[in-house]
């Protein structure tokens, strides 16, 4: 197995935002289901906050590593979500933010050559964590 460049528990995960009287639910959703463009990069902006907390002391991917492997394991107590809806919401926002703080120079198959996504189920009423691995 690949060296562990990074690993983030970020214990409860916000799963929604609330911005004036609407509630947005933090998915994929937001970027094709009709929400206005601002809307959506508050959005955006906010969870990028939240996340660059968890990985903050993450550094610039040494080139001969290249291509890395982004694992996202999403726990949640809900068993009826899409987890390409939440926890690709959080590789969109993890990707961008890698790639804007330059911890890798894109995010295209030549910096990053596999991403996972899988679900682990949590004890009633639990709050939502996010496991991030990048190898």
């Amino acid at each position: 197995m690949a060296e562990l460049l990074l690993y983030a528990y970020c214990d409860d995960v916000p799963s929604k935002m609330t911005i004036g009287s609407k509630t947005y639910y933090l998915t994929n959703n937001i970027y094709y289901g009709g929400v206005h463009w601002a809307i959506r990069k508050k959005l955006v902006e906010w969870s990028k906050l939240y996340l660059l907390g968890e990985i903050s002391n993450m550094k610039q991917v040494n080139p001969s590593y290249y291509p890395i492997t982004i694992e996202i394991v999403y726990h949640s107590a809900k068993h009826t979500f899409d987890i390409d809806n939440k926890a690709g919401y959080w590789l969109k926002v993890l990707l961008d933010l890698i790639k804007q703080k330059g911890v890798v120079p894109d995010d295209n198959v030549k910096y990053i050559g596999c991403i996972k996504c899988s679900y682990k189920k949590l004890a009633p009423k639990s709050n939502d964590i996010l496991e991030i691995f990048v190898y």
